[in-house]
C-alpha cells in the first residue's frame, strides 16, 4: 500500500462564485432591479487570486432614485456569504438616468465592480 505525501492531493476544485454574488447583489437591490451587462475576468495577486467582477444594474419603477440612493449607501458595506470566497472590494463605479425622459417606467442605472478573492 502506497501512501501519498500532503502535497501529492489534487487541489479541491472551486465553484464559480458569480452566480452566488450575483444573487447577493440582486437581493440588496431589491425588486424591480436587473442585470444589463456582466463582464468577469481573472485577478491575481503575489498572494491572493480570485475574480474582478464588473456588473450594471438597472433599477425601474417610480421609485428608482431612491432605492438606488440606498443601494449605493448599503452596497460597499454589504456583507456577502459565498462559500470559498471573500469579497474584498466592491465599489460604485457610476451611476445615471436613462436619457429618454420620456421612458415609462424611468430607469436609473449603477455601475459597480467587485473583487472576489478565493479563501483557502
Amino acid at each position: 500500500m502506497s501512501r501519498m505525501a500532503p502535497t501529492d492531493h489534487p487541489r479541491p476544485t472551486r465553484r464559480d462564485p458569480h452566480k452566488r454574488l450575483m444573487a447577493s447583489i440582486l437581493a440588496l437591490a431589491g425588486p424591480n432591479a436587473s442585470v444589463e451587462s456582466i463582464s468577469v475576468h481573472p485577478w491575481a495577486s503575489a498572494t491572493f487570486q480570485g475574480s474582478r467582477h464588473k456588473i450594471v444594474l438597472i433599477f425601474t419603477g417610480d421609485n428608482a432614485q431612491q432605492r438606488v440612493a440606498l443601494f449605493i449607501d448599503q452596497a460597499p458595506e454589504a456583507e456577502f456569504a459565498i462559500s470559498g470566497h471573500i469579497v474584498a472590494d466592491l465599489a460604485i463605479d457610476g451611476r445615471w438616468t436613462d436619457p429618454n425622459a420620456a421612458l415609462d417606467p424611468p430607469q436609473v442605472r449603477v455601475a459597480l465592480s467587485a473583487l472576489l478573492i478565493e479563501d483557502w
